[in-house]
Order: structure tokens, then sequence, then C-alpha cells
């Protein structure tokens, strides 16, 4: 109030008696079946679009398909066509309804040869020693 004296304005800026709006009467939501009084408080009480897909609870309740595949694992040889000694190891494999994996080990595939160049001594000081020496 000090302020308003020194500088000169009305002791009481806003007037006393304010217009207040009509305000539409709100419509009272109800809480959905199913959710929680604290979810549906968090949520703020509006529909909002779930973040994932929904699953219908008749799918829940429902007991999983019999798989059709019977699957194991088994302790089998195995030799690589990478390998020129055809020596014999072991590792597991999966085996689907009885009947093992047949072809060439998996990993046979990435053994890679590289082309080695052979060279005298000649032919390295003839062609690949540099002429300046310091």
């Amino acid at each position: 109030m000090d302020a308003k004296d020194i500088l000169g304005l009305p002791k009481t800026a806003f007037p006393s008696v304010q217009e207040k709006k009509p305000r539409a009467p709100k419509e009272p939501q109800r809480k959905p079946d199913g959710v929680s009084r604290e979810v549906y408080a968090l949520t703020g009480g509006v529909g909002m679009a779930p973040l994932m897909p929904t699953i219908e609870a008749s799918h829940l309740k429902r007991r999983p398909a019999v798989e059709k595949e019977k699957v194991a694992w088994q302790w089998l040889p195995f030799t690589s066509s990478a390998r020129a000694d055809n020596l014999q190891l072991y590792h597991w494999v999966r085996v689907v309804n009885g009947a093992p994996p047949t072809g060439d080990y998996h990993f046979a595939k990435y053994n890679k040869k590289a082309d080695i160049l052979k060279y005298t001594d000649e032919e390295y000081e003839k062609y690949l020693t540099d002429p300046i020496s310091f």
C-alpha cells in the first residue's frame, strides 16, 4: 500500500465487486467398470487412449494351444567341412521331433582362406624396397 501512495495510484487497483461469469454445469463423470479409483484419478478422469493394444479378457482365460513340435537338446557329434583332418567334435544340438539337423556345420561358412604372396629375397630387394635410402 505504501508503494501505491508514493506512486499516486488508487489504493484498490481492482474493483471490489467483480462480475462472475456463469459457468456451464459440469456433468458428473462416472468411473468406468474395471478401473480402480487410483488409476482413474491418475488419468484425470479423461478417456485416454491406451498406450498398448488391449487384449480381451476371454483370450486370457483360454489355455494355450498345445505345441505340435517336440523340441529337445542332445549332445551329438559333428564334423566340419572347414577342417581337412575330419576331426569329430561334440556339441549340444536342438532336435525337433526326434530328427537331428543334417548338413554341414553351421559355422563352417566363416572359414575363409587368404591368398598369401610368396617372393624371394631378390624379388623383395628389386621390387619392394625404396630405392632412395637415407
